[in-house]
C-alpha cells in the first residue's frame, strides 16, 4: 500500500510551485529596488555656484553618479534654490541656465 497523500500528478505541481515562488519573490524585490528614483526629494541651495558643485551635492544626496568632462562646464555658473525637489527639476534648472543637455540612463 502506498502513501495515501501521494498523487501521481504531484511531480508536475512542484515545478509550478517553484516558479510561482520565484516570480513572487522577484516581484517583491523589484518593487523595493528603486534606489535612484527620479522622485527623490533633494535640497540644494547654491548661489552663483559651479555645475560641479551642483553635481557633487546631487551625488551626496542620491545614488546617482555623473560622467562628464570638466571642460564642458568651464566658466558656467548657476543659482539653484530647491527644497524637496526632484532630480529632474534640478537638472532642468541647470539646463535652462547653461544650455547644457543631459540624459538619465540606467545603471545596467
Amino acid at each position: 500500500m502506498g502513501d495515501p497523500f501521494y498523487r501521481k500528478d504531484s511531480r508536475s505541481i512542484l515545478p509550478k510551485l517553484k516558479l510561482t515562488f520565484l516570480f513572487s519573490f522577484l516581484l517583491v524585490v523589484t518593487s523595493w529596488a528603486n534606489p535612484y528614483s527620479l522622485n527623490s526629494a533633494l535640497n540644494l541651495k547654491l548661489t552663483n555656484g559651479t555645475i560641479q558643485e551642483v553635481i557633487q551635492q546631487i551625488e551626496d544626496q542620491t545614488d546617482f553618479f555623473f560622467l562628464y568632462q570638466d571642460a564642458i562646464f568651464e566658466g558656467q555658473r548657476v543659482t539653484i534654490d530647491a527644497q524637496d525637489a526632484s532630480l529632474e527639476s534640478i537638472l532642468k534648472q541647470v539646463a535652462e541656465q547653461t544650455g547644457i543637455s543631459y540624459a538619465i540612463t540606467d545603471r545596467n
